[in-house]
């Protein structure tokens, strides 16, 4: 197979596809379908601790973020099915790796490429809360979608344990992460992606060693003036809330992952 190279055809060069060994030069190929190949044998590869290592020292989770980018950016098969490698490889180097490479994955903007799939569903919200809280019925979305949102709250749960990386994801992006990520805490999605969806939710107002806590409905976020001046949620007794109208409004999705215990079943 040889590389695209429109602009001097006799120049093509074989392309290089990742193998069993980890090699940052198959990132670089022109050709889509030999990145695709290089994408899946990778993703296999950084369920190994050592490999994000590795890659944290050569640049790769630099490049491998832009190709997140750009393959988010595509609607053929192709770049579906990279977007869905790439996305699987940064969750499993963030569930893998240490605290500087996760640093660096948030750093090079590993959120940015995943906010567009998080958006994407902004529809769940409104079906979600139409159903009767006790109710029992499963949302139908597509399986690889389904893989996609899992790998995308995986790395979010991750990154988010660390506080200036979690007080970034209140306010430093276009839309708020958590605000995005509470939706898909409702009972009627699939376990898997609700319980990461929940973990995700309890780093998001997490104390941080503060005196002061910060108002949990996402539309006020105010901190407190001095200490325990903000109720706790008597239920879950994990959140904290200015007053009863910012808890009410809150309610509608916080009580989907308002559980008095860690048990997320």
């Amino acid at each position: 197979m040889l590389e695209n190279n429109l602009t001097a055809l006799s120049q093509q060069q074989p392309c290089l596809i990742m193998g069993p060994q980890y090699d940052k030069r198959a990132l670089l190929t022109t050709d889509p379908l030999a990145l695709v190949n290089s994408l899946i044998n990778l993703s296999y590869m950084t369920s190994v601790s050592k490999i994000s290592a590795l890659m944290l020292k050569d640049g790769g989770l630099e490049l491998l973020v832009k190709i997140l980018k750009r393959q988010s950016q595509g609607s053929d098969q192709l770049s579906v099915l990279g977007y869905s490698a790439a996305l699987a490889s940064v969750s499993r180097l963030a569930i893998r790796g240490t605290q500087p490479v996760r640093s660096r994955l948030v750093q090079v903007g590993v959120i940015e490429a995943i906010l567009p799939l998080l958006e994407r569903d902004r529809t769940l919200h409104s079906i979600s809360i139409h159903f009767p809280h006790s109710e029992e019925r499963n949302l139908d979305i597509d399986d690889p979608k389904m893989e996609d949102l899992t790998m995308a709250l995986k790395l979010i749960a991750y990154v988010s344990k660390y506080p200036d990386i979690r007080r970034s994801l209140h306010n430093s992006y276009r839309s708020n992460i958590y605000d995005l990520v509470e939706r898909f805490t409702s009972s009627h999605l699939p376990q898997d992606l609700r319980k990461w969806a929940i973990i995700c939710m309890r780093n998001a107002f997490k104390r941080d060693g503060l005196p002061l806590r910060m108002c949990a409905s996402l539309v006020c976020k105010r901190t407190e003036s001095h200490a325990h001046e903000f109720s706790k949620c008597s239920r879950c007794r994990r959140v904290t809330y200015c007053c009863k109208e910012c808890q009410k409004q809150a309610w509608v999705l916080h009580r989907n992952w308002c559980l008095p215990t860690m048990d997320l079943e």
